[in-house]
């Protein structure tokens, strides 16, 4: 009974609530929907009635349970705690000390760029740094058209291309370019980097298989990882290993019975290399083994063919034989943006499924119209092409092949020069990646500091890039010299300016040993000489008394550094370090003047012009010094013009307040004595004839040389010591100065005081005089007792023979006594009158001043008062 009523009870529910269902609009087609699904598919309906009461259950539901286990509430002290607390993590990671030390150097450029540009500290350099290989930037015509197109576009589309983002002038510039390469169609995208990592993904999926340089840029490392697909390496440059993968990938799907799409990525110029890739070779493997072809010339196009067409045209390849070659619109064209050229579905393909093409602003038409120009330029006129070249050459030129520390991997029509250090230099020194790094950036700010601006390739994107595990290639660390035609030859040859380094094995045999080293010199050009002239420095590994001439060595390298930054030197300066202070300075300067032994002394790789004068420092010690003993000694008693010693010696005493000293006489007093000390030093170290040190070994040559040797202890430094040598150096350095004093023989009795041969010529005459006289004399005196006896026999003979007697004929000698006051009176006096010269010198006043003119060359002029 009440089974009955309960059931007649849900009865009447249920008609209440069809009856009001049915009074709402639409239900009785939302019945009619049910009904139909329920016959024809019952389980999508019971499905779709689980959907409804989960939804009803869900808007029940409140927004979040406060009933969970172990829910603490916090107080709000200890929320704010919290959110003191909390340190959020950085987007990117923190800068290292290279990229701080880096960012605090560089240079700030004011104005427009171009060949040579102005730095925000106000100086001019030329700017090889820049991918302006053809100067278009300063191109009038392309000014007034970008102008032109500025004015009637605006800045930019604000749009994505295919919906209001795609003018006129961007599919202009997709025309040009397709008609320049020769390709059915292009598609032009707005940024250049992200080109190439958008066209690889837009046709490689999952599954895919693409093979690709291990020398492949960043970008085409981004595009890779993207794509998600199976990523192969080979060998960079090896088409022979190309090949092995190639060929292992169709075993592969062969046996599989898996059929994938498969591509092949590399670059026609390689960014982190330099050199490009066998494009013909690529194309013919590439047909064998039914690959596609993904060519990036980001850094080909408009640079390498004979019209800048790229690698397809300077390997003479048809451009339709490759599948896909992508570009860019910057550098070269001085436009932005990228493109990719290729067959009408290609470029089809990508106006839907490339990402950056899609989801990007569209190309400013601006540059769209400057990219059209440029090649339009290339076209017309492909001698800007032909100038760039030659500027290459000239450069490359400069650039010694036989260097020891680097080497240019570029190929020879690349206009970025990129040099990185031998392997075996890394390996004998233990270089790593971060060390290579820092001594880059000090070439970089070097060359800044000399007026040529170059960059680095950057190495730090590709630490995390992806890469084959099992890969042994690494990106080394290279200095990036990019040339353009817009220099001359005079700035080429200025850019280039700079030490050649040059080294000369020699072997010597002298009593019965063997000497044997390797010279290294380099030669530091003038800017404003002829090589006509060379001035050289020297600083033996070994020092006069055999020690470690360290801080001779280190100063030598500074004053090399410091040297290049002045550009005023109208002679070349040549930097010498002989292993020792004799045999590999002599075998140096006999070689300089072809004198060698080529048996035993290796000819010398570089030279430069006549020797005018060279300079010697033997600093062994690290302490403080006193005073600078000037040794200038040359072999056989040969000496150096006076003049050279007398610059010395002012430079140092009147600039620098150091003292200096002759014959290692230190503490002279001008006394007689030690004056007569110093000039008998001289004269033994004359007579003996030996070398005394470095400089000896010029003197033979009639160059004019001197040693400086620190000595004592004092307040003066090496930075004391490199002033004198600077200085010295700029003296010398004046084309229209020469060496003016000069005697053939001469005596030094102090530092400022000296004895020539014409002092003695007086003396001399004198002796000469008194000589030929007592000569004279005793021919005289000894044939007068002679004369005597022979008329004394004569008269005796006579008489004997008018007596009648005969006497034997003997005769015996006749002691005759001569008389010795008057000679030896006359030799006194002669010595008496020759004296009066020298002591008239040697006690007369005579006092040495020096004056100075304001003379670049800062050359002293002696005064005798």
């Amino acid at each position: 009974m009440e089974f009955d009523t309960l059931q007649a009870r849900f009865g009447e529910i249920a008609r209440i609530v069809s009856s009001n269902f049915q009074k709402l609009p639409g239900s009785a087609m939302l019945v009619r929907y049910i009904q139909s699904s329920y016959q024809n598919d019952p389980v999508r309906s019971a499905i779709e009635l689980i959907l409804v009461l989960f939804f009803i259950r869900y808007l029940m539901s409140p927004s979040y349970s406060t009933h969970k286990q172990n829910y603490v509430k916090l107080r709000e002290g200890e929320i704010e705690e919290l959110v003191d607390d909390w340190t959020p993590e950085p987007i990117v990671a923190d800068q290292t000390v290279l990229e701080e030390f880096e960012n605090e150097k560089l240079p700030i450029i004011v104005g427009p760029t171009g060949p040579k540009v102005k730095l925000s500290n106000g100086r001019t350099a030329i700017n090889l740094a820049s991918y302006n290989f053809f100067n278009f930037n300063a191109n009038e015509q392309i000014k007034e058209k970008a102008i032109q197109t500025l004015r009637t576009y605006g800045v930019g589309p604000c749009g994505p291309p295919q919906f209001y983002g795609t003018q006129d002038v961007h599919e202009k510039a997709e025309s040009d370019i397709a008609s320049y390469l020769g390709t059915e169609g292009c598609i032009v995208y707005a940024q250049t980097f992200s080109t190439v990592s958008s066209v690889i993904p837009a046709f490689c999926k999952r599954g895919d298989v693409i093979i690709a340089d291990a020398a492949a840029n960043y970008s085409i490392r981004k595009g890779l990882q993207i794509s998600r697909s199976n990523i192969r390496w080979f060998k960079h440059g090896d088409v022979n290993d190309l090949e092995r993968v190639m060929k292992s990938v169709a075993n592969e799907q062969a046996k599989t019975g898996k059929l994938t799409r498969r591509f092949v990525v590399t670059e026609g110029l390689f960014e982190t290399i330099g050199d490009v890739t066998d494009l013909p070779r690529l194309v013919e493997l590439k047909e064998k083994y039914k690959f596609r072809i993904i060519l990036d010339e980001t850094w080909s196009f408009g640079v390498l063919g004979r019209t800048g067409r790229g690698l397809t045209e300077a390997q003479n390849v048809d451009p339709q034989q490759v599948d896909m070659i992508i570009g860019s619109l910057s550098g070269p064209l001085c436009a932005g943006g990228g493109f990719c050229a290729g067959s009408k579905d290609v470029i089809v393909h990508q106006r839907i499924t490339s990402s950056a093409y899609t989801y990007s602003a569209a190309l400013p038409a601006m540059l769209a119209m400057t990219a059209s120009e440029s090649v339009k330029l290339l076209q017309s006129n492909p001698d800007v092409l032909v100038q760039c070249r030659e500027n290459i050459r000239a450069l490359r030129a400069q650039l010694d092949p036989r260097s020891d520390w680097v080497v240019c991997t570029s190929s020879l029509d690349n206009p970025i020069l990129l040099l990185v250090l031998k392997s075996e230099v890394i390996k004998a020194r233990k270089l790593t990646v971060d060390d290579q790094e820092r001594i880059f950036m000090e070439c970089v700010e070097e060359s800044l500091a000399n007026g040529v601006m170059i960059t680095r390739l950057k190495t730090r994107p590709y630490a995390n890039a992806m890469a084959a595990k099992d890969s042994d290639w690494t990106l080394q660390p290279a200095l990036k010299v990019c040339i353009t035609s817009a220099l001359s030859k005079k700035d080429i040859e200025k850019a280039g300016f700079g030490v050649k380094v040059g080294r000369q094995n020699y072997t010597y045999h002298s009593a019965g040993e063997i000497y044997s080293g390797e010279n290294v010199y380099g030669i530091l050009q003038a800017p404003r000489g002829d090589a006509t002239e060379a001035i050289v420095l020297v600083a033996a590994w070994k020092s006069i008394d055999e020690e470690l001439n360290r801080n001779g060595v280190a100063l030598v390298l500074t004053l090399a550094r410091y040297f290049k930054r002045w550009s005023l030197w109208s002679k070349d300066i040549i930097l010498l370090l002989p292993p020792d202070s004799t045999t590999g300075t002599q075998a140096w300067v006999d070689a300089y003047h072809d004198a060698h032994d080529s048996k035993h002394i290796a000819p010398l790789p570089l030279k430069s012009g006549a020797l005018q004068g060279a300079l010697a420092i033997d600093y062994p010690h690290e302490q403080r010094y006193h005073e600078l003993h000037v040794i200038y000694d040359g072999t056989n008693g040969q000496l150096p013009n006076l003049d050279l010693i007398n610059s010395i010696v002012n430079i140092a005493g009147g600039q620098m307040g150091i003292e200096t000293t002759v014959q290692r006489m230190a503490g002279h007093t001008d006394s007689y004595q030690d004056r007569l000390q110093t000039m008998l030093r001289g004269m033994l170290y004359q007579g003996l004839g030996y070398p005394t040190g470095p400089h000896s070994s010029f003197i033979p040559y009639h160059v004019d040389a001197i040693t400086l040797q620190p000595t004592g202890e004092g307040w003066h430094d090496e930075m004391a010591m490199g002033r004198v040598v600077e200085g010295s150096f700029r003296s010398l350095n004046n084309l229209l100065e020469h060496l003016h004093q000069s005697f053939f023989f001469y005596l030094l009795m102090q530092k400022n005081r000296f004895v020539s041969i014409g002092t003695y010529l007086p003396s001399a005459m004198l002796l000469a005089a008194n000589f030929t006289i007592m000569a004279i004399f005793l021919w005289v005196k000894s044939g007068q007792p002679t004369a005597k006896r022979e008329n004394s026999d004569e008269r005796k003979c006579d008489a004997s023979e008018h007596k009648g007697i005969t006497k034997p004929a003997s005769w015996s000698p006749v002691t005759i006594e001569r008389d010795l006051l008057l000679p030896l009176a006359l030799v006194a006096t002669c010595h008496s009158i020759s004296a009066i010269p020298l002591f008239i010198f040697n006690h007369l006043g005579i006092n040495v001043s020096w004056k100075y003119k304001s003379t670049p060359s800062t050359r002293p002029e002696r005064m005798l008062n």
